[in-house]
């Protein structure tokens, strides 16, 4: 979850963060042409989403979700 009013990150199971210190960034996935997204924080990595590329993937939403990170 993203609170830009308080500027945090959070996720099920994992800590709350600042958002200036999370990023968002596409990876591959093992035996698969699509994506995933993840989430890198201070304490590790979190993915997301898993894409699939008959649905069309995750698209540019590591793109998006930077930009509302960092208040664009």
């Amino acid at each position: 979850m993203l609170d830009r009013k308080l500027n945090l990150f959070s996720y099920s199971g994992g800590a709350i963060t600042a958002l200036d210190q999370v990023s968002f960034e596409r990876r591959g996935q093992l035996r698969s042409t699509a994506a995933k997204l993840v989430a890198i924080t201070p304490g590790g990595r979190k993915v997301l989403i898993r894409g699939y590329r008959l649905d069309g993937g995750i698209g540019r939403a590591d793109d998006l979700l930077n930009a509302i990170a960092r208040g664009q």
